[in-house]
């Protein structure tokens, strides 16, 4: 039996003897590759239940609540031990199902710039994703970059994505863009601020969820992923706008290609077409 296969029998007696629920239903399940979340209905409320495959999951997503609730709209954890986390249910739908009109889509990006600026706020030492006890996993985000660089590069040479000139040419850019900043001025980022995690009622956003990605290092890579997935025109030039401070897009873009590096194989057996749309980035950014 694997970390994500925990039975609803189980879940019960824990809800029973730590939230005094003695009677609940599952009323909805997700199933991904590394994490199961139940929603699950009981005599005094709804929950979330996360079952990740790693416990440091867990841990992100107890000391985001412990740093950033009472700013931004989160959820509440009512119990975790090392294997998983019952959460506060949060009404709304995602973000990136909601149906929206124009003037109520820039409001609620224009939110969620405000509500990343706060939680921005939070100044952090090193740099990585959060481990055990709120630690950084490397001591400055440069030393974070120069080992992703080297690993992801490695990979993406041996799936050939990329040709070797493209590869060369890529590994020049992002070399070059290690030397030119410091990236010292970290904080405790989000680590995947984007549509599916923001959750939306009544044109305002209700909560912004999944801290399983947290992460210290410089707001620009903060905004990698939404650079890539959202439309820089619109909603990626409404979250700036929101956002309401300077953040040099030569920095966005230099952090937007880190994560495209490691994204690219990643999604080469799961997601063609985003393995494509990832190689079609790097090679413009040269």
């Amino acid at each position: 039996m694997s970390q994500l296969d925990i039975s609803d029998k189980t879940l019960r007696d824990v809800f029973a003897a730590n939230l005094d629920e003695r009677r609940i239903d599952f009323t909805g399940e997700e199933r991904g590759a590394h994490s199961v979340v139940k929603i699950v209905r009981g005599e005094h409320g709804m929950y979330v239940v996360k079952i990740p495959q790693w416990s440091v999951k867990i841990t992100r997503e107890l000391f985001a609540y412990e740093h950033l609730h009472g700013m931004v709209p989160m959820p509440r954890p009512f119990y975790s031990d090392d294997r998983i986390i019952i959460q506060e249910y949060i009404e709304g739908e995602r973000l990136s199902d909601a149906v929206l009109d124009g003037r109520t889509k820039r409001a609620i990006f224009n939110e969620l710039g405000s509500l990343t600026r706060k939680m921005h706020s939070i100044h952090m030492a090193g740099g990585g994703l959060v481990e055990q006890g709120g630690r950084a996993a490397f001591p400055s985000f440069l030393a974070w970059a120069k080992d992703w660089l080297e690993k992801n590069t490695a990979v993406v040479r041996k799936q050939g994505t990329l040709n070797e000139q493209e590869c060369d040419l890529l590994l020049a850019y992002l070399r070059q863009g290690l030397l030119a900043n410091k990236f010292d001025d970290t904080r405790l980022l989000h680590g995947d601020i984007v549509p599916w995690n923001v959750l939306v009622k009544d044109g305002r956003i209700t909560g912004i969820i999944d801290y399983g990605d947290l992460f210290i290092g410089p707001a620009a890579f903060e905004f990698a992923r939404p650079y890539r997935v959202l439309d820089r025109q619109t909603t990626f030039a409404w979250l700036l706008e929101g956002y309401n401070d300077s953040v040099p897009e030569g920095d966005i873009v230099f952090c937007a290609s880190l994560e495209a590096l490691w994204s690219m194989p990643y999604h080469l057996g799961s997601d063609p077409q985003k393995a494509i749309s990832d190689a079609n980035f790097l090679r413009g950014v040269r």
